[in-house]
């Protein structure tokens, strides 16, 4: 009993001290009153939000940081002072129902200022993230070494306690809580094998934000190949195992989609050229050529290699990959499920080329956990294999 709850206790106080340091006030950003007025919107008029987020930023934020997030530049200038222009920016974030709808509730029931509540919501979102990865890391090393898997569970940790994890508790984004779902449902899809509890979890991460559906459709993409694969050779297969991660996935992208009608959200093409060209009080439908998408592309690249905390998770991403394809003895299905994460990291980055660590902190867990997965499965082969060539040294 001692042995299970010694790690227990030393992990989760490792967390709870993590959330305790990091989320004593919020990180405030622009997105972040953008957040604050969607979710007044649902208690009162759009003019009457604009004025109300501004005025709980200035009931909370240090003089020299309101200052500079509405009057550093005239795109903030713009959304402090004019409703209208800040209404039709509304439009980037509106999209992420489920986030917005928990701050709301949150604010209404609590009575705090909504952007302390955004801390509540990443605090949250941090303990199911490392429940997660505590969970992974118990059925891994339970299989391999029942008697010290308490304490192993502990390799968990760096996943977690990197800065772009623990900065993300403060942020009133929802990045931090679309990563904790992402988590659970890789989870549930790899370890557990329990499809419905894994597309539920992705579902939720869509509602929060619909561009969840880049890792989780890439991420069902893998038992669909490993199934096509299988009876491409021959075997039987069973034909949900081929068509049930098609379906969900083209259910999550249909919600997605729905979203985004439904809030009347900007297309892609609008996202881009408003964030990475121009930073527009009224974004127009503008069109980014392809020099100026590949200039942004390449300037993002050149930014992950000089950014310390980026380029660690990269690597740490890449290599984790490169372990589990080269070592031999690790499951094709760990396989699959790593290439899924490292085309999805790939894939999202090209739509959207911001190399900030809070987009990725799904990325990071899930593949860090399938890297210990693999490495036990490599173990297990190993031993298995010396112990056949022993008994044919016996015989």
């Amino acid at each position: 009993m001692r042995n299970r709850i010694a790690p227990a206790l030393a992990y989760w106080g490792i967390v709870l001290a993590a959330v305790g340091w990091f989320g004593r006030a919020p990180e405030l950003n622009w997105d972040g009153i953008a957040y604050v007025a969607l979710s007044l919107e649902r208690e009162t008029d759009p003019r009457e939000a604009h004025r109300q987020s501004y005025r709980h930023l200035m009931a909370i934020a240090p003089d020299a940081r309101y200052e500079e997030l509405t009057a550093s530049s005239p795109y903030r200038v713009a959304m402090a002072v004019l409703p209208d222009a800040f209404a039709e920016n509304l439009r980037f974030y509106r999209m992420r129902y489920g986030y917005v709808g928990l701050l709301s509730g949150g604010h209404r029931l609590t009575g705090l200022n909504p952007y302390r509540v955004s801390v509540i919501v990443g605090a949250i979102a941090y303990l199911l993230l490392a429940g997660a990865a505590w969970a992974w890391a118990g059925q891994v090393w339970a299989r391999a070494h029942p008697e010290e898997a308490g304490w192993r569970r502990l390799f968990a940790l760096p996943l977690l306690l990197h800065p772009g994890a623990v900065q993300a508790i403060a942020l009133t984004t929802p990045d931090l809580l679309v990563a904790a779902l992402l988590a659970w449902g890789a989870y549930h899809e790899v370890v557990r094998r329990d499809r419905a509890a894994a597309a539920l979890f992705f579902l939720l991460a869509v509602l929060c934000r619909p561009d969840a559906i880049v890792f989780a459709c890439l991420f069902l993409a893998a038992p669909f190949s490993l199934a096509a694969l299988a009876w491409w050779r021959g075997e039987r297969v069973e034909r949900r195992e081929l068509l049930l991660p098609v379906g969900i996935a083209l259910g999550l992208a249909a919600v997605g989609v729905g979203l985004l009608h439904l809030a009347d959200a900007h297309g892609w093409r609008t996202v881009f050229a408003h964030t990475f060209l121009e930073h527009a009080v009224h974004p127009g439908a503008e069109e980014p050529s392809v020099r100026a998408y590949l200039k942004v592309v390449g300037t993002a690249i050149l930014f992950l290699g000089s950014g310390l905390p980026t380029r660690i998770l990269f690597c740490v991403a890449v290599g984790a990959g490169v372990f589990l394809f080269l070592r031999r003895g690790v499951s094709a299905r760990s396989r699959a499920f790593a290439a899924a994460v490292l085309v999805a990291w790939c894939a999202f980055f090209f739509l959207f080329p911001l190399p900030l660590e809070r987009f990725y902190l799904a990325h990071v867990v899930v593949i860090g956990s399938l890297a210990v997965q693999g490495w036990v499965e490599a173990r297990a082969h190993a031993t298995e294999k010396r112990a056949a060539l022993g008994l044919g040294v016996a015989k």
